[in-house]
């Protein structure tokens, strides 16, 4: 009789199936970076300046309270350059957002809301859309600034002084208190707070200073006032940078990050430039409009009996 086989077969295991790896989430700034930003979106005046009016291995700091508030100068011991800006705002909403897309005063995306005008720079890549917008957030104006000052520029390489000033906003900036509280001279001053990535120079504007800003990249506007204003007592030229924030001033205030990272790399090349350089200043001299002229330019001749200098 044959033997009889058996034969045991055994099931297969179900192929594993294949993930694609996940994409990396890109983005403009580094955690730490968007970390700190939100910190001077949310934080108030008073928690900025007890963060950061701390002496530390990077600033010296000093404190000064005025009528108007309060003035803080930190100091890096060894720059000769000065940046300001203001804590104050116009108006402050936690409801913020930092996102992809730029949402419009309805909280829709895609279209752009009554206070919005297009973004100047150009759509880049695909890749740097993701948390590019910071929108519905009236503090931008100047906490963005500040942040530029403190954390942006820093890791770019920039360490400059830093000024943070209080009721600008009302026209009655402490900036106008640091001439005769402190006495470390400058080379140049120089605020990012201004809507978009143009730069202006209020008084300051020269025509070398204007070359100077255009050889790196930078278009020259018109101003009104800024916290720079005041410190024309210090004898050097200062300008004021674009922040990329716009709208500012109403409650749909947004800004785009990507044009705020350009405006910094373009000021990192003109700070590189100059930075050793003084960009002195001179008040303009003021011509009265009228002036009274002399009696011996009158077009007739006066009566014999006039004493011309009792005319006079």
């Amino acid at each position: 009789m044959p033997r009889r086989t058996t034969t045991t077969t055994t099931k297969k295991k179900p192929a594993a199936k294949r993930t694609k790896p996940k994409r990396r989430k890109p983005s403009l700034l580094n955690p730490e970076l968007y970390q700190s930003l939100r910190f001077f979106l949310s934080a108030t005046r008073d928690h900025i300046i007890s963060e950061y009016g701390k002496n530390d291995s990077t600033y010296r700091a000093k404190i000064w309270k005025t009528k108007h508030g309060p003035l803080v100068h930190l100091s890096t011991g060894v720059s000769r350059v000065l940046g300001v800006a203001h804590l104050d705002t116009v108006d402050f909403r936690d409801n913020y957002t930092i996102s992809g897309v730029r949402l419009d005063n309805f909280g829709s995306a895609g279209r752009h809301g009554r206070f919005f005008r297009p973004a100047k720079q150009p759509i880049p890549a695909p890749e740097t859309h993701c948390d590019r917008y910071v929108s519905k957030c009236p503090q931008l104006d100047d906490r963005l600034g500040a942040w530029v000052l403190l954390e942006l520029l820093p890791s770019l390489g920039v360490a400059t002084d830093v000024l943070l000033t209080d009721s600008e906003e009302v026209g009655q900036s402490t900036a106008q208190y640091f001439a005769e509280k402190c006495s470390q001279e400058y080379n140049w001053i120089y605020s990012f707070d201004r809507a978009g990535s143009d730069v202006v120079c209020y008084t300051y504007e020269t025509p070398e200073l204007v070359e100077l800003l255009e050889e790196v990249g930078f278009a020259v506007g018109h101003g009104s006032y800024s916290d720079i204003c005041y410190l024309t007592s210090l004898g050097v030229s200062g300008a004021n940078f674009g922040t990329g924030y716009h709208s500012q001033h109403t409650p749909h205030c947004y800004a785009d990050l990507l044009e705020t990272i350009y405006s910094a790399k373009r000021f990192q090349h003109f700070y590189r430039e100059n930075k050793g350089s003084r960009l002195d200043y001179s008040p303009p001299i003021i011509k009265p409009l009228f002036r009274r002229e002399p009696v011996s330019w009158l077009p007739y001749d006066l009566p014999t009996s006039c004493n011309a200098d009792d005319l006079d």
